[in-house]
């Protein structure tokens, strides 16, 4: 039960996150996207049913930023994900 309900959290803030939010995150977390990448990030994240806990839809996830952005990009992504969810204690979800 409290695993799904964490899992819907995180899946909602990924469809509600804002361009201004994530380019927030980015410059938090040191890495660089520009406005249009993020406005492009946002929208497949809205538009995507895939689960970041999803060992495959969080790859597909992964090649999309890249695509959008740059491999480099998407792996610092993947190590921030992988960063947040040990500090909330849900790594054991992935």
């Amino acid at each position: 039960m409290k695993k799904n309900i964490i899992k819907k959290m995180v899946h909602q803030k990924l469809q509600n996150i804002s361009v201004d939010e994530l380019l927030y995150y980015a410059e938090a977390y040191n890495f660089r996207i520009t406005a249009k990448q993020a406005e492009q990030i946002v929208s497949f994240l809205r538009h995507s049913q895939l689960d970041p806990f999803d060992e495959n839809d969080r790859l597909i996830i992964l090649r999309k930023i890249a695509s959008i952005t740059d491999r480099k990009t998407a792996k610092k992504v993947h190590q921030l994900f992988w960063s947040l969810a040990k500090q909330y204690g849900v790594d054991h979800l992935l």
